[in-house]
């Protein structure tokens, strides 16, 4: 959060009166980090019931599960919420990570290890969209089970579901493995709309195009580390646009705990964070004062030269841009 000057930004514009909508897995909506922070959303698992993502299980995921876990489990670990707030509500900051304890870990190893690779992922991400944005409202649309699996009438009546109901902002840290007629449609539909949409690039260390992320004017996102360098797991490319944290990042998760995570679905919500906030200042331009006010990161990856979009997100940039 310091090395994006959200908290800074967050000064001077907060997030008020903006809704970011999040397609993503159940949140958890009794964490003390997402107390004020969340709208009424709506749960397309529950709703469809036992029929749920009968149509094509593998059309959606939060990263392709051939390459990689969804929580990494050699950097994923789990903060002690007793020694420490996740987030001071009157200073907007994280909490310093030298003061909270981490857990044995072994009460919480059935939670990320098992075959609910999804569990958490929708917290996560609320967790990540409220801290740079602590006044704007969070709307969770759940679209994925806690396998992390959805279908693709169900991720596209999500987005529509957001347009309808005119949120600002519509965060998707997610990917889908074809080029979806449907789902690129109403992605459009959002962005005719005025809805900034941001999307993980995806976690497979590849040049080739994630879905919905790379769909036109839709806002790319590739994972950093705290030196500026690429996740070593992040995709990068022409599609992408910008570039934000995205290792070893802290979050909230389920049953009140806070995790040690990394992945491109974590750098997508703090761009959406960012656009919530330039919202709150203009209507219009959004996307481009975002891309117009990143910080160049070529010699920090010179392999990756004009491959991590123009560069690592700066929210004071983007909010005088």
């Amino acid at each position: 959060m310091t090395r994006i000057r959200a908290v800074q930004a967050s000064q001077y514009y907060d997030g008020y009166g903006v809704v970011v909508a999040d397609i993503n897995s159940a949140v958890d909506y009794g964490h003390p980090a997402l107390q004020g922070h969340l709208t009424g959303g709506y749960d397309f698992v529950t709703a469809q019931g036992s029929t749920y993502a009968a149509l094509n299980q593998s059309s959606g995921s939060f990263m392709d599960q051939s390459s990689g876990s969804f929580l990494d489990q050699s950097s994923g670990s789990f903060l002690d919420q007793a020694s420490g707030s996740f987030l001071d509500q009157a200073s907007g900051s994280f909490m310093d990570q030298a003061s909270g304890s981490f857990l044995d870990g072994a009460p919480l190893l059935n939670m990320v290890t098992g075959s609910n690779s999804a569990y958490g992922h929708g917290t996560l991400c609320a967790g990540l969209i409220a801290a740079v944005a602590p006044r704007a409202m969070i709307m969770p649309l759940r679209v994925f089970d806690d396998n992390g699996q959805a279908d693709i009438f169900t991720i596209t009546k999500a987005i529509r579901y957001a347009v309808k109901n005119q949120v600002n902002v519509l965060n998707m840290s997610f990917g889908i493995s074809t080029n979806s007629r449907s789902v690129r449609e109403a992605v459009a539909t959002a962005i005719a709309a005025n809805i900034v949409v941001t999307g993980s690039a995806g976690n497979a260390n590849t040049s080739t195009p994630q879905y919905p992320a790379s769909y036109s004017s839709v806002l790319s996102v590739a994972a950093t580390d705290m030196n500026d360098k690429k996740g070593s797991f992040s995709n990068y490319g022409s599609s992408v646009s910008v570039s934000a944290p995205g290792v070893n990042i802290i979050s909230a998760y389920p049953g009140g705990y806070y995790a040690v995570v990394s992945g491109t679905s974590f750098a997508a919500p703090i761009v959406a964070g960012e656009a919530a906030l330039v919202r709150s200042k203009q209507v219009t331009g959004i996307t481009d004062a975002m891309v117009r006010g990143t910080v160049n990161i070529d010699a920090q990856n010179p392999q990756y030269v004009g491959k991590l979009g123009e560069g690592r997100i700066d929210v004071v940039s983007g909010i005088e841009k």
